[in-house]
């Protein structure tokens, strides 16, 4: 696994052996305004995109954002729309914190109209497993 970016808020690492991008929030992103998330996670997409890789990791243990609907329903029609075709399989590490876990939940569940598989875990370990299967 190989670091390929870091920021404030997040970092993305690339397992090209096992065609697995991975995302991991920061603890910083609990000051994101909405605007600023949306920048965050459009980094997010375009990562994933440039990667080629067919399996995500989204690691959302320290995330803690609270998506409202409206932010979800735009999401899913401006940025998690470009993900449909390009992957096969999106495993999210739940965070730590019930009402962060909802929106992260929420935010992908909201794309009924996604082309792959997403599965929710509690550590990395778990999801890279269900992505090696």
């Amino acid at each position: 696994m190989k670091q390929i970016f870091e920021n404030v808020y997040l970092i993305f690492d690339l397992d090209k052996e096992n065609d697995i991008f991975v995302y991991t929030w920061k603890l910083a992103n609990e000051n994101l305004e909405i605007e600023d998330f949306l920048v965050e996670s459009k980094k997010i997409l375009e990562g994933i995109l440039t990667s080629k890789c067919k399996n995500i990791i989204g690691n959302d243990t320290d995330f803690k954002v609270i998506i409202a609907p409206e932010i979800q329903e735009k999401m899913n029609k401006t940025l998690l729309f470009y993900l449909n075709g390009a992957i096969l399989k999106f495993a999210h590490i739940i965070p730590k914190e019930l009402v962060s876990e909802l929106s992260v939940e929420q935010l992908f569940e909201e794309n009924s109209e996604s082309t792959y598989e997403d599965k929710y875990f509690e550590t990395l370990e778990q999801a890279r497993k269900w992505i090696m299967e």
